[in-house]
This record gives structure tokens, C-alpha cells and sequence, in this order.
């Protein structure tokens, strides 16, 4: 059995249930379990990291929470130090071409997001929703405003649309630096080619002297995949998408709004007791 020393967890969908919250019962066990055995903690989301911290600090694993990978891998904190490090980000010319590109598709939002200020093409919704989720003050226009780069840029559409952008994106002339993944049932992230949800954990695991061998991963959707096939021991949520559940190495037993991942963790508990503090 590889050692595992990092418990890393995908937010929504796999750790937050459909009310976007963490259960009480759930974020305890968790914090227990690190205190117990020394294993660090950590978010990996494509959330920004304006979400993050407040999820944490609202759900009781602020102070338990050692890493927030955010945007997919393009933003790394280190809970403990505050140390934040950027990846590659989506350049401005790339971003003007890809609002350009998805110009003629009105059933397409583009959105993107930089510090303090949430850019969306059109007002619906979903795109306020996603402002207030973010925790960013102010939505406005790109077409209206000035912005500079970012993380990545999100194309937002109906669910019932999703295998039709899926074709569509894969089937234009995207930048040759920039890659797309379905990260929600309504969303698809357009990002550099460089980040990614595992090269983020990575860089955080190296300075231990560990690698993503070390690491347990639990996701639900295609944006983990990356981060799946490259841990020590992936899991998949009960309600992962068919892809994720075949790509991992265990299925838990119960959904994201069942606890699914501390009913997991209950159940191999045997995997962390060699590591408890002594």
C-alpha cells in the first residue's frame, strides 16, 4: 500500500453536497483524521480562490486546510504560509481571440474573472450566480471594460447543450497553448496547457521531498481526471461522471450529499493508522 500523506478533494460535487456545503459530521471526521494521523488536507477546485477560503472558513477547515489548488491548477495557496504561486495564464491576445471566436454562438457565455471584477458577455443568471459564488463584487462586459489576463476562461451554456459545445470547441481553431475541459454539467474551462489540477498539487507535494504518489484524490468530474490518473490512490465519487468512476481506482459507496467521502475514509481507516502521531 502506498504511504498516503495528502488527502486532496475536489469541491463541488464531490466534497460540497448540492447545497454547497460541507456537513458538520463530514468537515469533524476530517479534522480529526489530520490531527490524528498528520496528513495534510487540501481543496483542488476550479473555483477562484476568492471561493475557497470562505468555503473553509464556513465549513469548519480553515484551520485544517494546508492547500487550495484554484482555477484548475492555475492558482496554488499554501494554507499554512499564505504563499500563492501562479501558473500560465490565458494571455490577452488569447483571450480577445476566444471572445471573438465564440462571438457567433449567443448560446455561449464567456466568462473570465480577474482580481475583484467578474467578466461575462451576457448578464443571465447562471453568470450572477457564478459572481456571487466567487465571492467577486462587481460583473461587467469585456466588450465594455478593460481586463488583463486570467486563469482561464469559462464558456457557460444550458446542460442539455453539453455534448453539442463539446463538439463544437473541439472542432474550432482554439489557441495552440490553450486546452478545454469540462469542469461542471454546464461549464467548460478553456486554460493553458501547462495547468492543471495535478501539476498544481505536485508543485505543492515536491517541497516535502513527496510526489502525487503520495497523494489520495477524490473528484467527480472530467477536470479531475488529470489529477485522478496521477495520484497514489484515485477516487471517484458515486455520482461521478461514467469517465471518472472508469478511470479510478475506487468508487465510493455513497454520493456527494450521503458523505461519500468521509464514509470512504471510515472505511480504510486501516490505510492511515501506520501514520499516527505518536
Amino acid at each position: 500500500m502506498k504511504k498516503i500523506k495528502y488527502i486532496i478533494c475536489d469541491l463541488d460535487g464531490t466534497l460540497l453536497n448540492d447545497q454547497k456545503r460541507i456537513s458538520e459530521a463530514q468537515a469533524a471526521y476530517i479534522r480529526q483524521l489530520r490531527e490524528k494521523t498528520g496528513i495534510r488536507f487540501g481543496f483542488a477546485s476550479g473555483r477562484a480562490i476568492s471561493s475557497l477560503k470562505p468555503i473553509a472558513k464556513e465549513n469548519g477547515l480553515y484551520e485544517a486546510c494546508d492547500l487550495y489548488v484554484a482555477n484548475n491548477g492555475a492558482d496554488i495557496h499554501d494554507g499554512a504560509t499564505g504563499e500563492m504561486t501562479e501558473m500560465d495564464m490565458v494571455s490577452l491576445d488569447e483571450m480577445k481571440y476566444l471572445l471573438e471566436l465564440f462571438r457567433p454562438y449567443p448560446y455561449i457565455n464567456v466568462t473570465f474573472h480577474n482580481p475583484g471584477r467578474f467578466f461575462a458577455v451576457y448578464d443571465t443568471e447562471r453568470a450572477r450566480g457564478i459572481k456571487e459564488l466567487n465571492h467577486y463584487p462587481e460583473m461587467v462586459s469585456p466588450f465594455e471594460q478593460e481586463y488583463k489576463t486570467a486563469p482561464r476562461v469559462t464558456l457557460v451554456f444550458a446542460p442539455e447543450r453539453m455534448e453539442e459545445v463539446k463538439k463544437l470547441v473541439a472542432g474550432l481553431k482554439l489557441p495552440e497553448t490553450i486546452r478545454f475541459v469540462q469542469s461542471e454539467k454546464d461549464i467548460i474551462d478553456l486554460c493553458h496547457k501547462t495547468v492543471s489540477k495535478a501539476k498544481g498539487i505536485e508543485a505543492y507535494v515536491k517541497q516535502f521531498g513527496d510526489s502525487l504518489e503520495n497523494v489520495m484524490a477524490f473528484g467527480d468530474n472530467d477536470n479531475d481526471l488529470e489529477m485522478l490518473r496521477a495520484a497514489g490512490v484515485a477516487v471517484a465519487m458515486k455520482n461521478a461522471t461514467e469517465r471518472v468512476q472508469k478511470e479510478a481506482d475506487y468508487v465510493t459507496e455513497k454520493t456527494n450529499n450521503e458523505d461519500g467521502i468521509m464514509h470512504f475514509l471510515q472505511e480504510h481507516e486501516d490505510w492511515f493508522r501506520s501514520q499516527e502521531k505518536a
